[in-house]
Parts: structure tokens; sequence; C-alpha cells
């Protein structure tokens, strides 16, 4: 499942990417938007997804 993302300033990023000693794998999992190296998440559901799956009407299923 994902959850709402926080979106950083430009100012943030520089400086948390600053610390990192511009290693993105020294960044911590609040400071990434999006993890495209690792690939995670990419076909995770959203919470509203998941609230339609888990309220959805199944009946005419049989």
């Amino acid at each position: 499942m994902t959850e709402p993302l926080y979106m950083s300033s430009k100012e943030e990023w520089e400086q948390w990417i600053s610390e990192a000693k511009f290693n993105i794998f020294n960044l911590k999992i609040q400071q990434v938007y999006i993890d495209l190296p690792t690939d995670s998440g990419t076909v995770a559901m959203s919470q509203n997804q998941w609230a339609a799956i888990l309220t959805g009407d199944e009946s005419y299923a049989g």
C-alpha cells in the first residue's frame, strides 16, 4: 500500500543531498519522493485503491 507523499522544497532537497554526500543511498526514506534506482513501490496500490477493493460489493459474482 502507498501513502500520501511529502513534496520537499528545492532548498530541503539541496540540503539533504549535500548532507548525504551526494549519495542517494544515504538519504532517509522520508526524503525520497520516487525511488527509481531500486524500483520500489512501482506496482503498489494507493490508500484509495485499497479502500475501493475493501468496500466494493462483490455479491454479483455469484
